[in-house]
């Protein structure tokens, strides 16, 4: 009883931490900062690696695994595009998305790769059904934030940007390339700013700026311009030149969408190398393989990535450690405690309440996006969310009673 206890408290645990490990990514400090994702997976991945040793406390000796590497490959690709489907299509749609749709990959590795008994197929196939009715009814509330995103009609340019800057809208981009523009003598000149192109695309925002910060310089000024307009979203098409700036919204937000599909698939193989590595070390032991692959993925990546930029003259992304390091450690940590927990909350309660309970993380993520970051403007919108998110987890519950075994490890 106690063991089982112990289960409902790690469940609801990692849940929690799986559900709000995404939060510091869409922080204020991180957006205005423009951090690169790769630099912010650089200080994830190295509290995921420290944090890895903890099972030597309990489990000694030490026991590794090269699937631990392969796992770690997909959860660094993983990391890498979930920071920037959470800055492009917001916490909410991004982390539902991808949560629920590795359900689905997994339970087809489960099934027809593994070929795992499956309870009742019609019962599962039920619990995919209502899955799919899940995704649907997010794509309807996030069509349904588009349009009313269209209905706004501010009377000048700096209403209009000022609009636009309104989370729940469409969550607001940050423009970070993963290959950076090459350095040049250009970027001085754009540093200093052009006054007359700040004059036409926007004074008003960079007086109002100005104003805000007291000072008068005319870089700061520009600087300031340039970050309004860069974190403009959409806005009614009637104000001069904001057509471009509606579009680029729904591009950003098209491709948040499709990153977070993209992360889906990965993720739901991330039970695969965790399977095979059972014939070598068993439950919680797997952590410290996983840790160590982080470490070794995330180092050769980073070899590679900056290597090539510098071959190729691009610029180098700045690691910003006192703005970074912070929120990137403690997405890190979150994720890591969330991964500690679930497998404690299978072990004690098994599959069937163990997994539903750490997928409750789409409760926790879904909250904060509507009431923290207020990422879904409109009554209608938010309970559409809610019921698609409500009908997600019913699926979930259901294919965990009727499925397979596989979903235990595609976190």
């Amino acid at each position: 009883m106690i063991t089982f206890i112990y289960g409902i408290l790690a469940g609801i645990g990692s849940a929690i931490s799986f559900g709000s490990f995404g939060v510091p990514i869409k922080c204020k400090q991180i957006m205005d900062a423009k951090v690169h994702p790769f630099v912010y997976q650089i200080y994830k991945s190295s509290v995921c690696f420290l944090t890895s040793f903890i099972v030597l406390a309990w489990n000694w000796p030490a026991k590794f695994t090269w699937w631990g590497t392969v796992g770690a490959a997909i959860w660094v690709l993983n990391g890498v595009c979930a920071i920037m489907a959470i800055q492009k299509c917001g916490l909410g749609i991004a982390q539902t998305t991808y949560s629920a749709l590795s359900i689905f990959v997994a339970f087809i590795w489960g099934a027809f790769i593994f070929h795992e008994d499956i309870k009742s197929l019609p019962m599962a196939v039920v619990g995919l059904v209502l899955m799919a009715i899940g995704f649907a009814g997010l794509g309807y509330a996030a069509q349904r934030a588009l349009m009313l995103a269209k209905r706004v009609a501010p009377t000048d340019e700096a209403a209009a940007v000022e609009a636009a800057k309104v989370e729940g809208i469409i969550s607001k981009v940050v423009d970070v390339p993963l290959i950076p523009e090459p350095a040049s003598s250009t970027d001085h000149e754009h540093a200093n700013g052009d006054k007359s192109s700040g004059a036409t695309n926007g004074h008003a925002v960079a007086a109002q700026a100005s104003h805000s910060h007291g000072s008068t310089d005319a870089m700061d000024g520009a600087r300031e311009l340039e970050e309004a307009e860069s974190g403009a979203k959409l806005v009614d098409s009637t104000v001069p030149g904001a057509a471009a700036v509606n579009q680029k919204g729904k591009w950003d937000y098209m491709i948040g969408v499709a990153l977070a599909c993209f992360i889906g698939l990965l993720n739901g193989s991330l039970s695969v190398p965790f399977k095979y590595a059972q014939k070598e070390v068993k439950g919680i032991v797997y952590i410290l393989s996983f840790g160590i692959g982080v470490a070794i993925v995330t180092s050769g990546a980073a070899v590679v990535f900056f290597g090539l930029l510098a071959a190729f003259g691009r610029r180098l992304p700045r690691m910003q450690f006192r703005k970074a390091s912070g929120p990137a450690c403690l997405t890190g940590l979150l994720w890591s405690i969330g991964n500690f927990l679930s497998i404690y909350a299978v072990q004690y309660c098994g599959i069937s309440l163990g997994w539903p309970l750490v997928q409750c993380q789409l409760v926790v993520s879904s909250t904060w996006a509507l009431l923290y970051y207020k990422e879904m403007p409109g009554w209608i919108s938010i309970l559409i969310f809610i019921a698609s998110v409500v009908i997600i987890l019913i699926g979930v519950f259901i294919l965990a009673f009727f499925g397979t075994g596989t979903a235990a490890g595609s976190h």
